[in-house]
């Protein structure tokens, strides 16, 4: 017996080995490393493959349709290159393809630095089964607000199960119509009716030939699907049958590109779990919440298993050229299954020979149903249960275990997930995926199928952030004054702030730059608003593909403007003589600028001014930080010419000067006055301009002890006065 395990156990090492050659053969595992400095990023990847091998790079820039030629050919041995025509802010995407004798290998890589975080990413199209309404209207609304929170609009549709596909595609249509311009991803929450298309078998099992499950049918905008011609009825499911008129098209590859990248999250016919379908979709929504607020963590690194070794396809290539770019080669590990019972990896993949309730060496659905798998992503393969719609499948039912959120049949055809290492989501990998038709990317038996689909959440995209906590809003005057708690996360290098109008549609960015405190003052909101913020945290990420700012999701705050920050602008006048006093009757100034018509002004409250006498226009500005209002109003001075009028104001003291010095004191400011002091022989002992004068001291000490006349004189009047000058 002891002989029989161990050579059991050497086969089975001998399998993984085999199968990780096959795997390895087909996969060049690629990172790349951003230079900012240099304007410059380097290339490295793996030299799993002893065979000899040369490699070609090629670049283009992201979302563009042709590689063009090589940039570079390398020579054997070669495990590098740096690209120094690249420019920061780019998005680029590389192939290096392994030429050796054991066959080629094709590597992918999104790459580039100093990458910003989108404001918006798209159109989310929320169609939903109405038997989840209302047990989980309050998970829907804050599903909904979270997606909302990480930049996509959502558009909900409110479908029946009883509904045929055609009555569904046509409005998902209608919605998709109203922006069409737009990126749309299309989730398909519950017993959504499912398409059924083609005749095929991907699988590779005959008894399984005929129409599938095909959601691209909603994913296709505007190719030509027809039900008049595929007529076999040869499966052993009847579910599989496909007759003309019978519901279920012809297609077997999708007539034209997807415009949608479609996710399906749907736990009915899943008997084998003790909950129903209204319980795993609420325990499905709670750990899309989780993840999305980061409030749990998950080790960013990828598992594999592939039980098909034999295959030289080498389905592990799905895994193991992906997760190089997502989690680093370093993290990307072959393992048992079984250790995401025990064990967190963000990324994993297995494959075996499958039924349509399990994969060999994997796991099965009544295993599911008790087992908690701690991965967030994971990717399936093994015949039959890549036909999704059947009960108990093991592809739906991986979605109701532990952490899962995301899962795909990834072996026919390939999938190609290295858009994630630079921010992407998911479902912009699965429509990459499902449109390639070979140009861009290795795709392996099956590519264009109309199988191709995605289980779960299309919006949802690795390195999630803490975003920050407890925000709160304070009203003042000057706008709304935000504050917050720091993301419980490092190396934050700032926070983003959103507003929305809560009968609009989307958030938009309301700071240029990033902020660096944890406030934020949004000036001038308009009285009676209804204003939803969000606050994201920013974190200039570094990852196995490149450098970008990565935002989180955001977390929101509410307030109802009420206070008017309108100016106006008043103020009554008190006059006296020449001097006048203003008293300023303005609301909601928080400044004021006065200009008293004479070339004189003011930024007090309540300014005292004295004129000369005349016709002046006064002129008050008030204003805070959102508005101002402006006042005006004529005022005469008119100042008093007779000597006693002057003899009783003006005063001028001591009189007889004993200490040498003579004080003048004025109610009110003279303009352009002269003074003389003229002795009893009517010489000028003393003579003396001001163009102002208030309160004046005028020294005396050079003149004799005697009678002297002081003569004052101004524009409106000249008065005389009789002193005694007596010095002890």
């Amino acid at each position: 017996m002891n002989k029989i395990y161990l050579i059991l156990c050497f086969l089975i090492a001998a399998w993984g080995l085999y199968a990780q050659s096959n795997d390895a053969i087909k996969s060049v595992q690629l990172q790349a490393e951003p230079n900012a400095a240099a304007s410059s990023i380097l290339l490295t990847w793996d030299d799993a493959v002893p065979a000899i091998s040369d490699f070609s790079v090629q670049r283009r820039v992201a979302g563009t349709t042709s590689w063009g030629t090589a940039i570079a050919f390398l020579p054997i041995g070669t495990l590098s290159y740096t690209d120094t025509e690249v420019e920061a802010g780019t998005l680029y995407e590389y192939r290096v393809i392994r030429n050796s004798s054991s066959g080629l290998g094709y590597g992918y890589i999104y790459s580039g630095w100093d990458l910003p975080a989108p404001d918006q990413r798209g159109i989310l199209l929320l169609v939903i089964d109405d038997a989840l309404l209302p047990d989980l209207t309050m998970e829907i609304d804050r599903y909904q607000r979270d997606v909302l929170a990480d930049g996509w609009f959502v558009k909900t549709i409110v479908v029946s199960s009883n509904m045929v596909d055609t009555e569904v595609k046509q409005m998902i249509t209608q919605r998709y119509q109203e922006a069409p311009d737009q990126r749309h991803a299309l989730l398909l929450l519950g017993d959504v009716p499912v398409p059924y298309s083609g005749n095929i078998f991907p699988d590779g099992h005959d008894n399984h030939q005929g129409a599938w499950s095909a959601d691209v049918y909603y994913g296709d905008m505007d190719g030509n699907w027809t039900d008049e011609f595929i007529d076999n009825t040869s499966a052993s499911s009847q579910r599989n049958h496909n007759v003309p008129g019978d519901g279920k098209w012809d297609s077997s590859i999708i007539p034209s590109d997807l415009e949608l990248e479609v996710g399906r999250v749907d736990f009915s016919g899943l008997p084998a779990f003790d909950e129903d379908m209204i319980t795993l979709t609420r325990q499905y929504l709670d750990k899309n919440h989780a993840y999305r607020r980061k409030l749990f963590t998950v080790p960013e690194r990828g598992l594999i298993e592939n039980n098909f070794g034999g295959f030289s396809e080498g389905f592990g290539q799905n895994g193991l050229k992906n997760f190089a770019t997502l989690v680093g080669r370093d993290s990307t590990s072959y393992l048992d299954y079984d250790n995401l019972k025990t064990n967190s990896y963000l990324f994993s993949y297995g494959c075996g020979g499958g039924s349509y309730q399990s994969a060999g060496g994997i796991s099965n659905t009544n295993n599911l149903s008790n087992d908690s798998l701690q991965t967030i992503f994971t990717f399936l393969f093994g015949s039959y249960f890549g036909d999704w719609d059947s009960q108990n499948n093991f592809l739906r039912a991986a979605l109701g275990s532990g952490t899962v959120l995301v899962n795909a049949w990834a072996g026919r055809p390939n999938w190609s997930l290295h858009p994630m290492g630079m921010g992407e989501t998911i479902g912009y990998c699965a429509k990459l995926t499902q449109n390639n038709a070979g140009f861009s990317y290795s795709q392996g038996f099956g590519s264009r199928s109309v199988h191709v689909a995605l289980m779960g959440d299309p919006t949802l995209r690795i390195y999630m952030l803490a975003p920050p906590t407890e925000v709160t809003i304070t009203e003042e005057l000057e706008g709304m004054q935000l504050s917050w708690m720091p993301s419980a996360d490092a190396d934050i290098a700032g926070y983003h702030v959103y507003r929305r109008k809560t009968d609009t549609l989307a958030y938009e960015r309301i700071t240029p730059d990033l902020i660096t405190d944890l406030t934020y003052l949004d000036p001038c909101p308009s009285l009676g608003d209804s204003l939803q913020y969000l606050v994201k945290s920013v974190r200039h990420e570094t990852t196995p593909s490149g450098q970008f700012f990565n935002e989180s999701s955001g977390t929101e705050a509410s307030i109802l403007v009420t206070i008017d920050p309108t100016v106006t602008a008043m103020f009554g006048i008190d006059v006296m003589e020449g001097e006048v006093l203003f008293l300023n009757q303005s609301t909601n100034a928080t400044s004021y600028s006065w200009d008293f018509g004479d070339g004189g002004t003011s930024n007090e409250l309540n300014p005292v001014y004295n004129f000369p006498a005349g016709t002046h226009e006064i002129q008050l500005i008030a204003e805070n930080a959102c508005d101002s209002d402006t006042s005006s109003q004529t005022i005469d001075i008119v100042l008093t010419n007779t000597n006693e009028r002057l003899t009783e104001d003006l005063r001028i003291l001591p009189n007889p000067v004993s200490d040498g010095f003579l004080q003048l004191e004025s109610p009110v400011e003279l303009r352009n006055v002269e003074l003389m002091v003229v002795d009893q022989s009517g010489r000028i002992r003393l003579h003396q301009p001001f163009s102002q004068l208030y309160r004046e001291s005028l020294d005396l000490r050079q003149l004799e002890n005697g009678h002297y006349l002081l003569k004052v004189k101004t524009e409106q009047f000249e008065r005389v006065v009789p002193i005694l000058v007596l010095r002890r």
